[in-house]
């Protein structure tokens, strides 16, 4: 570090800045192999005539980078001048900074200050005087990781995780060597759901070891499972757990590093804070490691930087700290100013030989303010059971009724294939050959008779002759809506009340107009792009419905629906339908449909933002709130409440609006500090509210002085007569992911 000697009482003041011993190892690129190596690195040895110019420490996984200098001239060793194109080092030579201090009778210490791989090399050739010069820059640990690559999830063997299903697991199996990598995305808590394999039935009390060389002191990470899955058995409750910020850096870095760059110790450090952060959906999916636990801090408030040195084990700390700057925190870090109160100081007083700071700019600023924040989760999806019933029903025939009558085929409003007339119009060879579904002779008439639909864009209007009447389904709270395709998805209806595991799909009903209990389940094909379904009944004239199985065990009133309308076929209840006859056919299409408004959850202007004008800030996290809804009457089966599939996250939506609001409603502040002297004493993710002696004021306003800038990078010049470290800071906004 810069020293201040004073010598005697003439010579004055002496400012010595700090001795730097470089040292280069020349990379030995790994043998070619079906499973490439890494790059090894020859015995180190010192670098005479390179001379350290800056040291740059980042966060969020930038780089840190060293940019040397060489010393032109005599080269050691040989007679001849040194020339810079003749000088320059190898791209991917390890370079290794040290500062040098006295250590008394045991000579001197050294103390590593960047270890890194040469990554850029810059040579200049003039014609005017001294006009040679190289430079190269050495890029930190991070260019290691950059070339580590998240892509596919990692499993627990099958027979660990059967294992863990029904807890016959030994805790010493969930490691590394009992896992595998699929392709599926490495995605944690996938469309909002929990996809974290738990450790034990019930509970989390052991995690996985990933590491293959046990370095870490204790297990702390998991593998992926299937979104929300859930298995109840022999007493047993096996769940996927949802992924939190500590479990899933811990297991990228595992996974990905091995601990072959990050220092172990430091994944044992992190925050207590990030215990109580809910992560929501964070893809990871082909990013670097570096990016990947990026994206997994930004979102809930935090950042990371790693240590440019290296500790007793040739490895990096990794270090994660808050963005919001909280002055309460065990970083809170506050350099010395020399006062302007009073006359002037000397270098010989105490108090200019504590000041530090020589130059502050801080800029405070309200252009990037939002405190008026909406949080739109995904469009509300709403049980729906459309009916039809001849007449002002939901759902409507998809056929020309006029063109395709089926009183031309009624006798005495019965349809009898025996009473068809044996030659002419009306056979059954015609009407087989005009209706028979997926036959090719039957494109054009291939909905008649089998085909109905909601209509609810009014696509059909021109054959249904009517478009859906969408107001009493509450697709928006005020009754309004879009005309667009509504397909009709799975059922919001649990086929089981206890396990919950999974919905009815979505089906057709068939029954008898005012008989409530006549509701039989029939085959059908339902529409994909719109609110509709297709009977596929091949020959429809043959087709008697009641005469299935479920109807033969069905009881209504006195006896079975099978000796109650056994007799009737499809068409006859149809034409029956149609006509106004009894008994008349009755359908209905069970399922779930997309609405117009979407979960919100609102965070207004509070009155002590920092800026007095409302600045709007709209987000979507479809996947992250979702509302499902079972109003009253769209049940048919009338299932106990807890066989309903419903969910309504506003609450939560309102709350991460406000989460949202807290971050971005008040003024940023950013700029630098610049200490007179070389320091290690500063690290990124120090909270610097102000300074010491003559006190100024860095915190943010509308925060009551709670929140302040922090340290985001630090940057040293090492050039001689200099010697300077500069403190970046800044009040990151929260990043906002969907």
């Amino acid at each position: 570090m810069t020293a201040i000697v004073w010598a005697a009482a003439l010579g004055g003041c002496e400012y010595r800045p700090p001795t730097f011993r470089l040292y280069v190892a020349p990379a030995v690129a790994a043998p070619q192999a079906d499973v490439p190596g890494n790059a090894e690195w020859l015995d180190e040895a010192f670098a005479e005539h390179w001379m350290p110019v800056r040291l740059t420490w980042p966060t969020g996984g930038r780089p840190s980078a060293l940019t040397l200098r060489r010393v032109l001239g005599a080269g050691p060793g040989t007679a001849f001048a040194d020339r810079a194109d003749d000088s320059l080092l190898a791209g991917g030579v390890r370079g290794r900074l040290t500062e040098v201090t006295a250590g008394g009778a045991a000579g001197s210490i050294e103390r590593e200050g960047f270890r890194g791989y040469v990554g850029q090399g810059r040579l200049l050739v003039d014609a005017s005087d001294d006009g040679e010069s190289c430079e190269v820059v050495a890029y930190g640990p991070e260019v290691l990781l950059r070339g580590k690559v998240i892509s596919g999830q990692w499993h627990a063997a099958p027979a660990v995780a059967d294992a863990l299903v029904d807890g016959s697991f030994d805790p010493a199996d969930l490691q590394r060597a009992n896992t595998f990598r699929s392709h599926i995305p490495a995605v944690f808590n996938a469309g909002g759901m929990p996809n974290a394999a738990p450790a034990s039935p019930g509970g989390a009390d052991a995690a996985w070891r990933l590491d293959s060389r046990t370095l870490a002191s204790s297990a702390g990470s998991r593998v992926f499972d299937a979104p929300g899955r859930l298995v109840r058995a022999a007493g047993r409750t096996y769940q996927a757990e949802p992924w939190g910020p500590a479990s899933a850096i811990r297991s990228i870095i595992e996974m990905a590093d091995d601990y072959a760059v990050i220092s172990p110790a430091s994944l044992g450090l992190l925050p207590s804070g990030l215990a109580g952060c809910v992560m929501g959906e964070v893809s990871v999916e082909g990013r670097s490691l570096t990016e990947a636990i990026a994206a997994v801090l930004e979102p809930i408030g935090y950042g990371y930087c790693i240590e440019p040195w290296t500790d007793s084990h040739g490895r990096h700390a990794l270090r994660v700290f808050e963005l919001r700057g909280s002055i309460s925190g065990s970083r809170v870090r506050r350099p010395f100013m020399a006062s302007i109160d009073g006359p002037a100081v000397r270098a010989t007083d105490p108090e200019a030989q504590r000041a530090e700071v020589q130059r502050i700019e801080f800029v405070r600023d309200n252009r990037n303010v939002f405190n008026d924040v909406t949080v739109l989760g995904s469009l509300l999806r709403k049980q729906v059971s459309l009916a039809f019933s001849g007449v002002g029903g939901d759902l409507a025939p998809a056929w020309d009724t006029d063109e395709h009558d089926l009183s031309d085929w009624a006798t005495d409003d019965v349809i009898d294939p025996l009473q068809w007339i044996a030659s002419g119009n009306f056979t059954v060879a015609t009407f087989d050959e005009r209706y028979t579904y997926g036959a090719a002779s039957a494109v054009d008439s291939r909905h008649a008779f089998r085909s109905f639909a909601w209509n609810e864009d009014g696509s059909l209007l021109g054959v249904t002759g009517q478009m859906g009447d969408l107001s009493s389904f509450g697709i928006t709270p005020e009754g309004q809506y879009t005309r667009r395709p509504r397909p009709v998805g799975p059922t919001l209806l649990r086929d089981d009340g206890g396990a919950k595991v999974r919905n009815l799909p979505p089906q057709v009903l068939m029954g008898i107009a005012g008989d409530d209990s006549s509701w039989v389940q029939v085959p059908a094909v339902i529409w994909t792009d719109r609110a509709g379904f297709t009977l596929p009944a091949n020959p429809l004239w043959r087709w008697y419905p009641y005469a299935c199985e479920q109807a033969r065990n069905v009881i209504s009133g006195d006896q079975t629906l099978f000796g109650k309308y056994g007799r009737y076929g499809y068409l006859t209840l149809l034409h029956n339908a149609l006509s106004g006859q009894t008994p008349a056919l009755a359908m209905k299409l069970v399922g779930s449909i997309e609405c117009d408004h979407a979960v919100i959850g609102r965070a207004p202007r509070r009155s002590g933002s920092s800026w007095p004008i409302v600045a709007r800030k709209v987000v979507r996290a479809g996947e992250r709130f979702r509302r499902l809804d079972v109003p009253a009457g769209a049940d048919p089966f009338a299932l106990s409440a807890d066989r309903h599939d419903t969910r309504d996250d506003t609450a939560d939506a309102e709350a991460y609006a406000g989460e949202i609001r807290a971050a971005m409603e008040d003024e940023t502040g950013h700029g630098s500090i610049v200490l007179r002297h070389v320091t290690r004493a500063y690290a990124p993710g120090d909270v610097i509210p102000g300074t010491r002696g003559r006190r100024i004021d860095l915190t943010v306003a509308g925060s009551q002085g709670a929140r302040a800038a922090v340290v985001v990078g630090v940057n040293w010049n090492l050039r001689p007569g200099v010697c300077k470290t500069e403190l970046l800071l800044d009040t990151p906004m929260l990043k906002v992911l969907p």
